[in-house]
């Protein structure tokens, strides 16, 4: 009696098991479907619809890996729509929620680029420099502090302008970035009334143009 027992729950056992890995697959194809439906939405143009099958998609598979992504997803069709004020809450709902997200970078690029765009030129500034300080090792780094620079010259915070892109220069000094960004420098010295400082990094300019041509030489 006691054996038939133990096998009547081993059977009951390996039932419940089985199951659970069945709902669980089940579960990660349905969420694999979802996202695939709303990428294809957005594929197809329709961004508004696109928009709102992503968000839905992070309200049902909240701790879904591919959830950071689907807000990001979703953002970037609210743009498209011209709906930028929804697009800059998700953007930052993913920061929140997703901190730790590989997504992080993108997220607060895109929405400094919102900011600067709607002429909120020093949030915009100040926004882009974040994306060093969370994100160091970010190939977005030298575009957003070269669009730090900008929107500082914008909001008429000139050395603040000037650390930007020094920055840039220091920890870049190969990058493809660093010519205009000694333009950038070379407007702030003029508008400061160093002339002298302006053309300087003028005269750096051509040398590092000359340099660059005769490498490809």
């Amino acid at each position: 009696m006691f054996k038939k027992n133990v096998i009547v729950l081993s059977i009951i056992v390996a039932a419940l098991l089985f199951g659970t890995i069945v709902f669980a697959q089940s579960g990660v194809v349905e969420e694999e479907q979802d996202f695939r439906f709303a990428q294809r939405l957005a594929d197809k143009g329709m961004h508004d619809i696109a928009a709102i099958q992503f968000s839905r998609f992070t309200e049902l598979y909240p701790t879904s890996l591919r959830a950071p992504e689907a807000l990001l997803h979703a953002a970037e069709s609210y743009e498209q729509t011209d709906s930028t004020f929804k697009a800059a809450n998700i953007y930052l709902s993913l920061l929140l929620r997703y901190p730790q997200s590989p997504l992080v970078d993108q997220a607060l690029y895109n929405r400094a680029g919102l900011l600067a765009k709607h002429g909120d030129h020093l949030d915009g500034a100040l926004a882009f420099e974040r994306i060093k300080l969370i994100s160091p090792a970010s190939d977005l780094v030298p575009a957003a502090q070269i669009n730090a620079g900008e929107q500082f010259i914008a909001a008429g915070e000139l050395q603040k302008a000037l650390n930007a892109l020094y920055f840039l220069l220091e920890d870049y000094p190969t990058h493809p970035l660093r010519l205009k960004t000694r333009y950038l420098i070379a407007r702030v010295r003029k508008d400061q009334g160093r002339l002298d400082l302006a053309l300087q990094e003028l005269d750096k300019i051509s040398s590092e143009r000359l340099g660059d041509e005769l490498m490809v030489d």
